[in-house]
């Protein structure tokens, strides 16, 4: 019996619920079944390679290669098969994975100089909550992570590791899975990734067939690879290439950057625009090697973004004190805004940060003067950072909370049903709406949308189409229809539907929530850098 405030905060969260639901679906339903075809084949089509270069300057890159296959494998299925030969390299690898101990030499990486950071198989997000989920995490995070390098400080391990990425890629050329080639297999998973979270920062299949047949030639055996010189114009061919934009691997502050990172990843992590922002604000972008900046804050973003407010708070925790951060953080927000709507609606991960714009807005005549408030940039500041952490949480690899309750019959009878309001940020609903729609939009296409989520994220984009219209008229000074107020009223059922939708089903019943008793949890916060 008192006015309802409907918060930007609350449709936020509502997405990221459904977000995190329909990926995780997808996951479930398509990628983990696809993924493991996918490693069966490639395995079996590397073992093959293996056999016929025993004996030549290549077997150690094909066993490598085998065993890279392997721990992917046993990742995701510990009950998978492993040549006999490969098994103890990639059981080598595999305990340190488990392990998850800290920074390692890596067995079947040891041109790596200051070895891998184990830490990052520690599954995070929702993937904690299957086995397969967690399982799904390790081997994407393998396959995502580790780069057959072009060169490197060391030149023979670059050929080293090159030779290795040659073959993988010859691997996924000539092995079929369920019938179809398993390139068309690799694509099937890694583009509707893309269009979840962004395309690989690293070079992947895509960019090194070109290379390879234009160096090897076209549908050649496997012993035809086994050939240095060409190995050697391959390499300088494929170093032509776009570098990665994010530094991903441990390496020295002195090292050539370039040099260290540039190969091949089998299905490499996604450049964002954040990401890129924090890697602009860190050292060796910012601070000197006595006074390092090492973290980034999301408050760097947010100033990215062109909230003042976010730079005076990085200013007074003395952020802005480090050597070049004033100049680096004009350089970001130059690129930032240079970013056309095209780019910011490419992928969801994007669209999703562009949403935030709008509430970090200082609003000027014609808003209600609370709205014109430090207090008030401060909670849009928070608002913004808030959803930001459910997007960095919900896109780990690539919490339930307290609903408003709507049942038990109807309320009793009042004189004057009371009134409620909207926070009045038209631009931000619109984008939403426009989020929800892309999202709708684009696992329909690709056949990732089942009905019980179609129903959720068509909710919640009306939702946001009608607090655009009911924003736009409180602004305007307009009265509200006693239909709009009655919107506003009963909004906490229309939460608590979509919290209801977002949670994992159970086994029995699909449209049983299996969430009742869980503790509810909103807490999402992961590591960023």
């Amino acid at each position: 019996n008192v006015p309802i405030f409907v918060s930007s905060d609350s449709l936020l969260h509502s997405y990221h619920l459904l977000f995190d639901k329909v990926l995780r679906t997808a996951e479930t339903e398509h990628f983990i079944p696809l993924l493991a075809e996918m490693n069966k084949a490639l395995l079996a089509q590397a073992d093959a390679q293996y056999q016929q270069l025993i004996g030549t300057a290549w077997e150690d890159a094909a066993l490598r290669s085998v065993a890279f296959l392997a721990v992917g494998s046993k990742l995701l299925d510990p009950a998978a098969q492993v040549p006999a030969y490969a098994a103890d390299l990639a059981n080598q690898e595999l305990a340190l994975i488990n392990a998850a101990e800290g920074i390692q030499p890596s067995p079947l990486f040891p041109g790596l100089e200051f070895g891998e950071d184990y830490t990052q198989y520690i599954p995070r997000g929702h993937y904690t909550r299957s086995d397969a989920l967690k399982a799904y995490f390790k081997s994407m995070m393998w396959y995502g992570r580790m780069t057959f390098r072009l060169k490197t400080n060391d030149p023979e391990a670059g050929k080293a590791e090159t030779r290795a990425g040659l073959l993988l890629i010859h691997a996924i050329q000539n092995a079929q899975v369920n019938g179809r080639p398993a390139g068309e297999a690799w694509a099937d998973l890694y583009s509707p990734t893309v269009f979840f979270v962004g395309r690989s920062d690293d070079l992947t299949v895509l960019q090194y067939i070109p290379v390879k047949e234009q160096i090897f030639g076209k549908d050649i055996p496997v012993t035809q690879l086994a050939d240095d010189g060409k190995l050697e114009a391959f390499i300088e061919a494929a170093d032509q290439l776009p570098p990665p934009r994010i530094l991903g691997i441990v390496i020295q502050d002195t090292d050539d950057e370039t040099k260290q990172t540039k190969g091949l990843r089998f299905m490499g992590q996604r450049f964002v625009p954040d990401a890129y922002i924090f890697r602009q604000l860190v050292y060796r972008n910012v601070g000197t090697r006595e006074n390092r900046r090492g973290l980034p804050m999301g408050l760097d973003l947010m100033a990215a973004m062109g909230s003042e407010r976010a730079y005076q708070i990085l200013d007074d925790l003395e952020q802005t004190r480090y050597e070049n951060y004033p100049q680096q953080m004009e350089k970001a927000r130059f690129w930032l805004s240079g970013l056309d709507v095209s780019e910011w609606t490419e992928t969801l991960y994007n669209a999703w940060i562009y949403t935030f714009y709008p509430l970090l807005d200082v609003p000027g005549e014609g808003y209600p003067a609370f709205m014109r408030s430090q207090a008030w940039q401060d909670k849009q500041l928070k608002s913004a950072l808030g959803s930001w952490a459910e997007l960095k949480h919900d896109t780990i690899l690539y919490a339930k909370q307290v609903y408003a309750e709507m049942g038990g019959g109807p309320p009793p009878p009042e004189p004057v049903p009371p009134r409620g309001y909207v926070e009045p940020v038209p631009q931000f609903y619109a984008r939403l709406a426009a989020l929800t729609s892309m999202t709708l939009d684009g696992l329909d296409q690709r056949g990732l949308l089942n009905e019980l989520d179609r129903e959720s994220l068509n909710r919640l984009k009306v939702l946001a189409e009608s607090f655009q219209k009911i924003s736009e008229k409180e602004l305007a000074g307009e009265a509200l229809t006693q239909e709009e107020y009655d919107l506003i009223r009963f909004y906490g059922g229309d939460l608590e539907h979509l919290v209801m939708a977002a949670a994992d089903t159970d086994n029995e019943d699909e449209y049983a929530p299996r969430y009742m008793d869980e503790q509810p949890q909103a807490a999402v916060i992961a590591d960023v850098a």
